[in-house]
C-alpha cells in the first residue's frame, strides 16, 4: 500500500534549557506516540461487505494503521531517541493479535538500545465490542487480553525490572539516572484511591531523592477543547476533578491527538528534546481538529 506523505508523522520538538546552564545539562531525547490504534492484518480474513460497512462509519483509519505504525517505527529509528513513550490505545480494540503484532515490532527499537515504555488505554484490555475479525459479509469476535496478559506481552516495554503497583498496571522506572518515568494505568477510565496513593508516594520518593518525575497516562485530566466532555463523556478521567491536583504535582504530562498539555516540575540536570508523534488515525470525518502533516518546532527556555 502506498505510503501517503500527509499521513507521515507530525513531530513536535521541545527543548528544555535548564537553570544549571545548557553546557552542563545532559541531553535526553524522548519520542512520544499516542493513540496508535494498530489493527493486525490478521483481523481482515477476507475483505467484503462487513469491512466496507465498518469503514463507512468509522472516523479512524484502521485501514492505514499498519502503514502508519511502520512509518512511525522507521521515523523513530531515524531519529534514534533515548526513550519512546506510548501512553495507551495501542491496539484497535483490544485484540490479542493486534497487541502481539505491536509488541513484536517494538523489539526493533529495543534491539538497537532505545528504551520503550507503554501504558494501557481504554482500547487495550478486556472485551471490546468492536474487537472483531472481518470475513467477507460476516464478523466474529477476536480474543482480547487480560491485565496480566498485557503485562506479559509488554514486559520488555516498561514492566520488566520496574517497581509495580499491586492494585493496577502502573509502574515506575528510571531509564537514566535522575529521570523517573511514572507509567499510570487508566484503562478503566478511573484512578482509584489505592492507585493514587501509590502514584503520589512514588513521585514523592523520587523528588525527595533529587530526581525528576515524568508521568504519563492515557486519559487527559482536563478538556482539550470546549465542550469535549459534553460530546465525549468518556474523553477524560471520570474522577479527574478530584485527582487532578495530585497528578499535576506528580509530574503528569498528556499527549493527545491534536495538542499537547505539558505539566512538569523543574529539570535541574537534564535537557530534554521531546519529539511528539501526533496520531493520524482520526482524520476521516473527525469533529476534532488534528495535525496531520508537516513538522513544527517550539523551544521553551526554563530558568
Amino acid at each position: 500500500m502506498k505510503k501517503l506523505d500527509f499521513l507521515k508523522l507530525s513531530i513536535l520538538w521541545i527543548e528544555f534549557f535548564l537553570g544549571c546552564g545548557a553546557a552542563t545539562a545532559r541531553d535526553i531525547s524522548i519520542f512520544v506516540a499516542t493513540d496508535l490504534h494498530v489493527m493486525s492484518p490478521e483481523l481482515i480474513v477476507n475483505e467484503g461487505a462487513a469491512w466496507d460497512e465498518y469503514l463507512s462509519i468509522t472516523h479512524k483509519m484502521e485501514d492505514y494503521s499498519v502503514d502508519l505504525f511502520q512509518d512511525m517505527i522507521d521515523s523513530i529509528l531515524f531519529e534514534m531517541p533515548d526513550i519512546v513513550l506510548i501512553p495507551g490505545d495501542i491496539s484497535k480494540d483490544g485484540e490479542r493479535v493486534s497487541h502481539e503484532y505491536v509488541s513484536e515490532e517494538l523489539t526493533r527499537l529495543t534491539d538497537v538500545g532505545i528504551k520503550v515504555y507503554v501504558v494501557p488505554g481504554n482500547h487495550d484490555i478486556g472485551y471490546i465490542e468492536n474487537g472483531l475479525y472481518y470475513d467477507g459479509d460476516r464478523v466474529y469476535q477476536a480474543d482480547s487480553i487480560s491485565p496480566e496478559e498485557f503485562v506479559e506481552l509488554y514486559s520488555a516495554f516498561g514492566y520488566e525490572g520496574s517497581i509495580r503497583d499491586e492494585n493496577s498496571l502502573s509502574y515506575v522506572a528510571e531509564p537514566v539516572d535522575g529521570l523517573v518515568i511514572l507509567g499510570i494505568d487508566s484503562h478503566t477510565n478511573r484512578i482509584e484511591a489505592e492507585e493514587l496513593d501509590w502514584i503520589c508516594e512514588q513521585a514523592k520518593t523520587a523528588k525527595d531523592n533529587g530526581k525528576q518525575v515524568l508521568a504519563m497516562l492515557h486519559h487527559p485530566i482536563m478538556e482539550h477543547y470546549n465542550g469535549q466532555v459534553d460530546s465525549k463523556p468518556n474523553a477524560i478521567l471520570q474522577n479527574a476533578d478530584s485527582i487532578r491536583p495530585y497528578l499535576i504535582d506528580a509530574g503528569y504530562v498528556r499527549f493527545s491527538q491534536a495538542i499537547s498539555t505539558l505539566l512538569m516540575l523543574q529539570w535541574p540536570t537534564i535537557r530534554i528534546t521531546l519529539i511528539q508523534s501526533t496520531t493520524s488515525q482520526r482524520v476521516r470525518r473527525s469533529p476534532i481538529p488534528c495535525i496531520t502533516a508537516g513538522f513544527r518546532s517550539l523551544k521553551i527556555f526554563a530558568r
